[in-house]
This record gives C-alpha cells, structure tokens and sequence, in this order.
C-alpha cells in the first residue's frame, strides 16, 4: 500500500535555497538536505602521494636494528652442550632421595657481609667434614644438605669481587636447586647474573 509522502516539499529551485540561515520548518529543512547532496561533489577526490616519498618493501635497506653476534660468545654447538648436560644433572637431583637438610646456624638474611665471609672465606664449623670434597673453597662448600636460596647474595658478591671459582661453583649449585615456579627476586638475581657475564665476556681480549 502506497502510503504517500510523510511531507510533501514540493518543487524548488536547489539554487536558490539560503544554506547559511538555520531552517524555519521540516521543509526547508528537507530542502537544505537535498541541495546539500546535489551541490555536493559526487565522489571525494584524495590527494595522492609524491611517488619519490614512497619506498616499497624491496627497495627498503635492511634493518640493522639486530645486534651482530659476539665472536667472544661460545659457539651454538657449545651451549646446547651445556644446556643440556645443565637439564641432566637437574633431572638427577629432582629424581635422587632428599638428603635431610643440616640444621646450621645462618646469620640474619639482611647481614649480607656475614654471609659473604661464611659462604666465601670462613667455613661453618658443622661443615668442614665436606671440605675434601670442594678442594677450591676456603668457605662452607655448596654442598647439597648446606645450599640455600642464597642466588641473591651470590649475584651480588660476584659484582662486587669478580667471578672466583668457589663463587662460580655455588651459582652453580644454586641454579641447580633453585625450586620453580623462580620467585621474583631469584628471577631477577639470575638476569643481573646474566647481565654480569655479559659485561665481564665483552671485556675480553678478542684473542682469547
């Protein structure tokens, strides 16, 4: 059913129709609308960009944002090595018996000093039976029964005095228990451990 015009406008000259002035009525209104469209452009022209401003893909020079490899960094064969022979000996210890752990008197956990001599200079009089087994450490040996979640310390007396093998050997034996899911404080101990070797490694005579 032809239900007609809602309003009827009639016809009007669209040249003549004011569009500054506000309409008075539904008719003008309708009026201004239509003679907008038809004044109107048909289609919206974009303004093309200057050829010579364009650099496709192909033409584009590589990114050089990735770092060149260190020629000091071991070898791809060489950390696969490692990291393997690392997933071992955790799957050993994760698999052996718990070793009852010793009941030691520990300095206070913020007297990081007293640690540092204990761990490094001074061995815990309960643990000099362990000694012959760690013939590179003055201080109280990591072994298994003594290691603590102590990667903190650890990450901060190698900054401080450099990388020494009793030092070296108790990272190791820490990063070899240290429990997951890694706490927060332990995951950043092991990225300052990285960022550590990574300076001492590019310090490193290139002959080496």
């Amino acid at each position: 059913m032809d239900r007609g015009q809602f309003i009827d406008i009639g016809e009007f000259d669209v040249d003549a129709v004011d569009m500054d002035c506000a309409p008075q009525s539904a008719e003008q209104y309708l009026q201004q609308v239509i003679a907008d469209r038809v004044r109107g452009p048909s289609c919206v022209s974009i303004a093309k960009p200057i050829l010579s401003d364009l650099v496709s893909e192909k033409e584009a020079p590589p990114s050089t944002s990735a770092p060149e490899r260190d020629p000091r960094a071991p070898c791809r064969d060489w950390r696969i090595a490692k990291v393997a022979a690392f997933s071992a000996l955790r799957s050993r210890m994760e698999t052996a018996p718990r070793k009852k752990a010793m009941k030691l008197q520990w300095p206070n956990l913020a007297n990081s000093e007293e640690w540092e001599q204990l761990l490094l200079r001074r061995c815990h009089p309960k643990c000099v039976h362990f000694l012959p087994n760690f013939p590179n450490h003055q201080g109280t040996p990591p072994a298994v029964p003594v290691v603590e979640n102590v990667i903190q310390y650890a990450v901060e007396w190698a900054e401080c005095d450099g990388l020494s093998r009793p030092l070296r050997e108790w990272l190791f034996a820490l990063l070899l228990l240290v429990h997951k899911p890694v706490l927060p404080d332990v995951c950043a101990a092991m990225r300052g451990l990285a960022n550590l070797c990574r300076r001492m490694r590019s310090s490193l005579d290139m002959e080496r």
